[in-house]
């Protein structure tokens, strides 16, 4: 049991380091590539993310692909905060300049020229990461 937890740490550490430097590093890069590069970073990242903890758990006698408790907990975390901070852009930007600030330019970054009009409720993040 404990060498379980010691794999699924080690995992989630490596998730974590691997998001923020993966985000670090595509924000720093932002400016320097067009926008269908940086959106195929993403795709990237998200590969890098969690395939790592989808082979951990391929059996060599099957082929198939159990679920893993922790990658799915990952995908719907992620998810979850993706929708989260939408939402917190799409009804608080008005009232909470902040929000405006923080949330707007960078999520507007990254999306397609369908989304950048000001009211536009922005998912390119949550389709990005479902691929």
């Amino acid at each position: 049991m404990l060498s379980v937890f010691v794999i699924n740490g080690g995992l989630m550490v490596y998730m974590f380091t691997t998001l923020t430097l993966g985000v670090a590093l595509i924000t720093y890069l932002n400016t320097r590539l067009s926008n269908m590069v940086i959106r195929k970073l993403f795709h990237v990242l998200a590969l890098a993310l969690f395939y790592p903890g989808i082979l951990h758990n391929v059996r060599p006698c099957l082929l198939t692909f159990p679920q893993s408790k922790l990658i799915v907990f990952a995908f719907n975390s992620i998810t979850v905060l993706l929708l989260h901070l939408e939402l917190a852009r799409y009804f608080l930007r008005d009232e909470v300049p902040v929000v405006k600030r923080a949330f707007d330019g960078y999520f507007k970054a990254f999306c397609d020229e369908r989304e950048r009009s000001p009211q536009a409720f922005i998912v390119t993040h949550v389709l990005l990461l479902m691929g």
